[in-house]
């Protein structure tokens, strides 16, 4: 699973089809804890409780700030092409 970017003690990744299932979306991950969220920041699996306010603030701020790259990452996935990087912020 291709980790697309990481800031503290948060990492996002993105997983590949087959294994991976619609709608296009990521896994964050911290210590003890994974949220799936799609690319509005809707929570698929998970809590965000596991997160401080501040970081989940962060990671929200992060998916709105980089919805054309997320984008670019999902079809590059469901094309089986290696994932690009998104910086932070």
């Amino acid at each position: 699973m291709p980790k697309i970017a990481e800031w503290g003690r948060i990492r996002i990744y993105m997983y590949y089809p087959p294994k991976e299932h619609p709608p296009c979306h990521i896994h964050i991950k911290g210590i003890g804890c994974e949220v799936s969220v799609d690319f509005l920041g809707n929570i698929l699996k998970g809590i965000s409780i596991c997160f401080s306010t501040s970081e989940w603030k962060n990671v929200m701020n992060w998916i709105n700030n980089h919805q054309k790259e997320l984008q670019e990452n999902c079809t590059r996935a469901q094309n089986h092409r290696n994932l690009n990087s998104i910086p932070y912020p």
